[in-house]
This record gives structure tokens, C-alpha cells and sequence, in this order.
């Protein structure tokens, strides 16, 4: 579905990612730090969701993304920072900031996964399709399983590398 246009904005999302993910792990010990930024994605996702479910009430893009509140977004972020304090403690990060640091580029990187998710979000309807992908039937294409991901881990490496 969807001509040249849809493919090329495909590769422009998943290259900066493939690339991110090669200059993050680049050997085998590195792998705890990515892992932990990965962390970072799900924590915000599941705790914006219920956080979402239970007291959601603002849409944040109501058009783009019906389920999506700013009581949700916040109830994530609040979780995030819970996690980057706990990651920063045991060692988990590829960098070392002091706390109020660590809790920011938390912080800075759910803001970006929450606009991974809306721009996949809106490139569908754009698009005008419901699913990115036949290979996870229900849960919107595989594209909605790491729409999060590819923004987060492309941000990171940039910042890792200007942090580093």
C-alpha cells in the first residue's frame, strides 16, 4: 500500500535507528546501558497508559491519537524519573550526570517517545490505514510496536554522543 513515499519515509525513520542501535552496542559488555535506555521506552509507555486509563481526561491530539492524555504523558514521566533514579544507582547508564541531569535526560527522552508514537500515529492516518504491518495482527503493525523506540534510540545516540 502507498506509493514511494510511504517506503522512503520508512528507511528515514529505521536508518538513524539501525545506525543508533550499531554506535551504541559497539561490543558485547555495552549492552546494559541500551537495554536500559530501552527500559526507559516501556516504563514511560506502560505507565502512561494506565496512568492514562485512570485519571486521563486531556487528549493531547485527539485526532492523531484518541487515547493519548496529558494525565497519562504525566503519570509516565513521573514513572521514568522513578526508573532513571534506580538505573543511575545501579550503574545501568552510559553516562554519568548527576542526578537532577539523569532525571532531565529522562525526562527529555519520554517527550520524544511520546512524539514517536504520535508521528506513527499520524503518519497512518495520513496514510489512511489502521495497521503499519500484517506481521502483529491487532496491535497495529510492528511500527507500533517500536514507533517509541526508533524516536528514543535515535535521540540517545545523538545525545550520547555530545554527552561522551
Amino acid at each position: 500500500n502507498g506509493g514511494w513515499q510511504v517506503y522512503a519515509v520508512g528507511w528515514l525513520l529505521v536508518m538513524p535507528f539501525w545506525f543508533a542501535l550499531v554506535s551504541l552496542r559497539p561490543h558485547p559488555d555495552d549492552a546494559l546501558p541500551l537495554l536500559a535506555v530501552m527500559g526507559l521506552v516501556w516504563v514511560a509507555d506502560v505507565c502512561a497508559y494506565f496512568s492514562g486509563k485512570a485519571f486521563g481526561k486531556h487528549k493531547i491530539a485527539p485526532a492523531i491519537s484518541p487515547g493519548k492524555s496529558w494525565e497519562g504523558a504525566i503519570g509516565g514521566a513521573v514513572c521514568v524519573a522513578v526508573y532513571m533514579t534506580a538505573v543511575r544507582s545501579a550503574g545501568w547508564l552510559a553516562f554519568d550526570t548527576g542526578w537532577f541531569d539523569t532525571v532531565l535526560i529522562g525526562l527529555v527522552l519520554t517527550v520524544v517517545s511520546i512524539c514517536g508514537d504520535l508521528l506513527e500515529s499520524w503518519l497512518k492516518r495520513a496514510a489512511g490505514i489502521k495497521d503499519s504491518s500484517n506481521l502483529l495482527p491487532g496491535h497495529g503493525g510492528v511500527f507500533d510496536r517500536t514507533d517509541s523506540l526508533i524516536a528514543v534510540i535515535s535521540v540517545y545516540a545523538a545525545m550520547m554522543s555530545v554527552l561522551n
